[in-house]
Order: C-alpha cells, then structure tokens, then sequence
C-alpha cells in the first residue's frame, strides 16, 4: 500500500474518531507545492486518488491555481461540458497563473474522471499587484468590491516573520526589511506588500470555508 494510501486512511480514521467525540470532522487537508516540482504534483496526485478511493469522504479539491471567479468553468470542465484546452482559454491561464499546464493535467483529469468538484481559491492578481502598489486603503472601489470581509494586519509575529523571509530572499527588492532597525520596520513598499500577503491568505481562507 501506498504511503499516500495510508495518509489517506489515517486521515479518514482521524476525522470519524473526531467527529465521534464531538470535536467536528477533519474538514480540511492542506498539501503545498513548489509549483515546478513533479514529485510535489505526484504526492498531491496520490493523495488525493487516495481520498476518493476510500469512498468514505466527500472530496472537494480547492486550487490556488485558479480565481474564485473561475468557478463556472471549473464546472463545465469537471462536467464534462469543455475541455481542458477551453479551461485554459476561459481562466486565461497563462496570466492568470501562467506555470505549466501540464504539471496540473492529471490532477485536474482525476478531478473530472470522479466527477470532484474543483474550487477556485485565489482571487485576481490584478487586486494583489493593485495593493502592493498601492495599499488596501487606496484600492479603487471596483476592487475593493472583492475584498474578504475581514483582513488581520495585527499579529506583530506574523509581520516579523514576513519582513525576516523579505529579508533573506529579496534583500535588494526590499532593502528596508534588511536595514537597521529592521525588526520594527513598517517602511511603505514592505507594508503594502505585507497587506497584499496577509490579503492573499484571508481570501483563500475565505473561499475555502
């Protein structure tokens, strides 16, 4: 048996056991990827063929990969109405997310096999790029129409995180996370860009639930 199969079962067994015990069901399974990684799109293959073969949970599969504005079109493909090409061409794939197609095609084609709905997670990038350039205040009110109820810019680890990451991996791009007195640093571009992440993470959250 495969270890995907065993993570499938185990998590299976984790969500009858929790629910039993009035702690609510296991609802949610989160698998990441480096999205040019093929051993990371096997595991989330396996993984997730696993999940439906137990035939004992209802799978849904949620993708950052596409907008929550997508949703019809992941129907119609899912339903067999178009085809994965069209998919493509409706999504806009190439700017919406623009990695190759391909490292998805299975994934997507297991989704349509089994007839598992596929959900739209990520919202579009013209309202990230829009806030890192200019903040969430100042979104103009046609993109602020697709704001999540809620978006928490309070946790101080959460930006000292963020700012450490910016920090190590794009020093030039943002030399006030690197500077001195870094640790507190709310320097505009690195804010603005620490709203469109903590955006990013609410609305994916929110189509999710």
């Amino acid at each position: 048996r495969s270890a995907a199969a065993a993570l499938a079962e185990k998590l299976t067994r984790a969500s009858a056991r929790s629910g039993a015990a009035g702690r609510g069901a296991v609802r949610v399974v989160v698998i990441g990827e480096t999205h040019t990684h093929p051993l990371h799109h096997r595991i989330q293959l396996d993984v997730v063929r696993a999940l439906v073969a137990t035939q004992r949970v209802d799978v849904v599969l949620g993708m950052e990969q596409f907008y929550r504005q997508h949703q019809p079109h992941l129907d119609q493909f899912v339903s067999g109405r178009i085809s994965l090409g069209r998919l493509a061409s409706a999504t806009r794939w190439e700017r919406s997310f623009g990695y190759d197609l391909a490292l998805y095609t299975p994934l997507l084609a297991l989704a349509r096999r089994h007839r598992v709905r596929v959900l739209g997670l990520n919202m579009p990038i013209e309202v990230a790029s829009a806030t890192a350039r200019l903040g969430l205040e100042n979104l103009p009110p046609a993109l602020r129409e697709l704001l999540p109820q809620h978006v928490d810019l309070s946790n101080a680890r959460h930006f000292e995180r963020f700012r450490a990451n910016m920090a190590e991996f794009h020093p030039q791009a943002h030399p006030a996370a690197a500077g001195a007195g870094a640790s507190n640093s709310k320097s505009a571009p690195l804010w603005r860009m620490y709203q469109a992440m903590c955006l990013w993470e609410e609305y994916m959250s929110e189509s999710a639930a």
